[in-house]
């Protein structure tokens, strides 16, 4: 297996990168080398203009010099505007990308995995670790094109003046070694910044999510002293992280600006009055030590902000390579996947047992299903219905025993592939805050509008939509909190019945509606489902009678 090392050159992230960005990296690059180039020219028409204007008195020369720096800024300007777009081209590219992988990445994760992540991890995952990603690819290219573009600034400091510029130069280690102690602490301290920020965002999403309960039980005093502890927090993390940045900046420029540029300028002094070298030398000189000395500020402060980033990075590390097994697993299973194509036909559910925290939930449950079959779970609250459904449709594992769909475990099924046939349904389902229509087009992107209103006739949920100001263009708010429990849950059922799944569970999926609704909708669905194996959870016994024949099961 590949090994994903991110230690040294972080060669996965760059190979990844430049192969879908390389001409726009050569671009980037030539743009970036060319702008550092033109660079060099203002400060040699500034010794020109001190030597021949100033000192020799030839005014000739001052058009061809002016004309030299109008010339540079204008070159500069478009210089600068090409390096941005470009930057921002890769960079939003590269990022956009590394989202996208991670958005797969985590549709691919098991449901144990992805319920164990915090929604402020999630975000982190998918948002925040791609970004920090594209901007550390950045920086590293950014540091290797700032090195060579300080080549020529350095080559031109030694030919106007050897004497000064080996004892300039002689510092940048000293600037190397403080800003390489000061990355280790502070790049410590961003891990520490990183988790505060995931931990506030974990708590802002929940407080945002349970607002009806937070304001119902008059929690919002103790949640907003919860959220400030946690920005104080987050803000003390920052302070830290930044403090080490401003002290890298401070000693360096009083290293660069004060001790070294007064240095340079009582030694140039001293040569200039014993007549080994010019006032007009020294002055240029200084203007390319100052450029010099920028480039090598920011390039410190690029590689303490690729120290930052370390953490995010070790993290990316670990999803590309969960990604690679991924696909070598895939690759191994390629001969089983005609069995995993075909239609579900038989559900064979053989001693499953499940325990939550050592307390035993479920216990040796057998059944087997054909198509056609309804099976009916009946059960007190906490007595595992819920659990078994959630078995059945993988968001749990079982803890001992096996479950089965055409003699292939669940297991062997990936959650894509097992919910392309199969579907759930449950008290709690999820709605968007779209429109009518695009939240009955998740369950089928290709239905038509004929499909979409059969499917709302089959629950009972058409006429209500005829009824809203904008039929199914109605905008239905965040989980669908413009509509009744009732109402959001038939949207749910004609959602899951555009889906056409071959097996479907529905777990307490009608526990809002009244009986004669939840009458007419059984035997819809009873009737959709007549070609394939139905599920129902439910604590009513009376609404089973609605449903034909069927098989019970008690827990």
């Amino acid at each position: 297996m590949k090994k994903f090392c991110f230690r040294l050159s972080r060669r996965p992230v760059w190979e990844l990168w430049k192969k879908d960005q390389r001409r726009s990296v050569c671009l980037y690059g030539v743009v970036y080398l060319f702008k550092q180039l033109l660079a060099l020219v203002p400060p040699y028409c500034y010794l020109l203009f001190l030597e021949k204007v100033i000192t020799g008195g030839r005014l000739g020369w001052v058009p061809a010099i002016f004309g030299g720096y109008l010339a540079v800024y204008l070159l500069q300007t478009l210089a600068g505007y090409l390096e941005r777009k470009q930057y921002h081209r890769i960079a939003l590219g590269a990022a956009a990308g590394w989202r996208r992988r991670m958005m797969r990445e985590m549709s691919e994760m098991s449901f144990p995995d992805l319920k164990a992540l915090e929604n402020g991890e999630r975000k982190r995952m998918v948002w925040d670790d791609p970004q920090a990603a594209a901007e550390w690819v950045m920086g590293r290219m950014h540091l290797c094109l700032q090195f060579l573009g300080m080549v020529p600034t350095v080559a031109v400091m030694l030919f106007l003046d050897v004497r000064l510029a080996v004892p300039s130069l002689c510092m940048a280690p000293v600037s190397l070694a403080i800003t390489r102690n000061v990355r280790k602490k502070n790049s410590r301290y961003h891990q520490i910044l990183l988790k505060e920020q995931s931990d506030s965002d974990g708590f802002l999403f929940r407080s945002l999510q349970c607002w009806k309960e937070i304001r119902a039980e008059n929690l919002e005093e103790q949640t907003q002293r919860q959220l400030a502890e946690h920005q104080e927090r987050m803000g003390k993390a920052f302070l830290h992280t930044h403090l080490f940045w401003f002290a890298n900046r401070t000693l360096i420029a009083f290293k660069d600006e004060f001790l070294t540029k007064m240095g340079l300028y009582l030694f140039g002094g001293v040569l200039a009055l014993y007549g080994y070298s010019s006032v007009a030398v020294l002055l240029a000189f200084m203007e390319y030590f100052g450029t010099a000395m920028n480039t090598l500020l920011a390039m410190m402060d690029g590689y303490v902000r690729q120290g930052e980033l370390e953490p995010a990075l070790q993290r990316m590390e670990g999803r590309l390579a969960a990604e690679f097994d991924s696909d070598l697993k895939k690759a191994s299973n390629v001969g089983c996947e005609s069995e995993r194509c075909r239609r579900f036909t038989e559900l064979t559910v053989s001693d499953v047992s499940f325990s939550y925290e050592g307390t035993p939930l479920l216990q040796n449950v057998s059944l087997q299903l054909q198509t056609g079959q309804c099976l009916a779970i009946l059960g007190k609250s906490g007595s595992g219905k819920s659990t078994l459904a959630r078995l059945l449709a993988g968001l749990l594992s079982p803890g001992q025993g096996e479950i089965r769909y055409n003699g292939l475990a669940r297991s062997g099924y990936s959650d894509r592939d097992f919910f392309r046939k199969a579907g759930i349904v449950m008290q709690d389902s999820c709605l968007f805050h779209l429109s009518v229509r695009e939240n009955l087009r998740i369950g089928n992107p290709n239905a038509t509008e004929e499909e979409m209103w059969n499917a709302c006739g089959q629950t009972c949920i058409a006429d209500f939509i005829r009824t809203l100001p904008q039929g199914m263009e109605t905008v239905i708010g965040e989980n669908g909190i413009r509509l009744s429990g009732g109402q959001r849950q038939r949207l749910v059922l004609a959602r899951m019945l555009l889906h056409r799944p071959q097996i479907l569970i529905l777990d307490e999926a009608l526990s809002a509606l009244d009986a004669d609704h939840e009458k007419r909708i059984l035997q819809n669905i009873r009737s959709a489902m007549e070609s394939g194996i139905l599920l129902i959870i439910t604590h009513r016994r009376e609404s089973l009678k609605h449903l034909g024949e069927y098989i019970c099961l008690e827990l």
